[in-house]
């Protein structure tokens, strides 16, 4: 069965992205599972010039507009892992409706293993849209309190939207005196933490 999870974040710049990248390679590589990532951040992704995919006539934004067939919008990265870009260009976002992404997803990925959704930062229509999507959501934040606010909130709304919580990755960790140390994050989120 494909587990759909939603790597979220309440705030830009925490290295979520990257963490989706750096959790989709080691599946297809190290453990041999085919593995979908999929940029759900339609105002400004990243996930594509993040690993080089500069221009891509298919993309999300495409596919929600019904002018692309999500089969075709996938560009291989790897031996099992596909990557869905969403468009670079602002233009592209004309006539695109984030809300439709879980009726997308529920056929389009049957023979993956797993399917990684790489959320916009917050808790605004694009992410949420990309939380209703999946089975299992994936938080990822840095050791700040504004940071770790936005988890306690993000936990809040993914129960109730009936989502399974798997944890929590911290990113860029310094020991700072400003930064939490883990057994307060742990305490404040309630979410074991998985990677720091």
């Amino acid at each position: 069965m494909t587990r759909v999870i939603s790597v979220v974040s309440g705030k830009g710049g925490v290295g979520k992205t990257t963490c989706v990248l750096n959790l989709a390679t080691v599946l297809a590589a190290k453990f041999n599972q085919k593995v979908a990532v999929v940029d759900c951040n339609i105002t400004s992704s990243h996930l594509g010039l993040q690993i080089g995919l500069y221009e891509t006539p298919s993309t999300l934004n495409s596919v929600l507009r019904r002018e692309t067939k999500i089969e075709d919008a996938f560009y291989s990265y790897m031996p099992k892992m596909q990557i869905l870009p969403a468009s670079l260009c602002l233009s592209e976002l004309e006539g695109v409706d984030i809300k439709k992404l879980g009726g997308l997803f529920k056929k389009s990925f049957q023979g993956y293993d797993y399917v990684l959704l790489d959320a916009a930062a917050g808790f605004g229509k694009e992410a949420l849209s990309a939380m209703l999507a999946s089975d299992e959501v994936l938080f990822v934040t840095t050791p700040d309190i504004p940071s770790v606010t936005d988890i306690v909130k993000g936990k809040d709304l993914a129960e109730k939207l009936k989502l399974k919580p798997l944890g929590l990755v911290i990113n860029r960790a310094r020991n700072k005196g400003f930064e939490l140390k883990k057994e307060e994050i742990t305490h404040l989120t309630s979410l074991p933490i998985l990677e720091t």
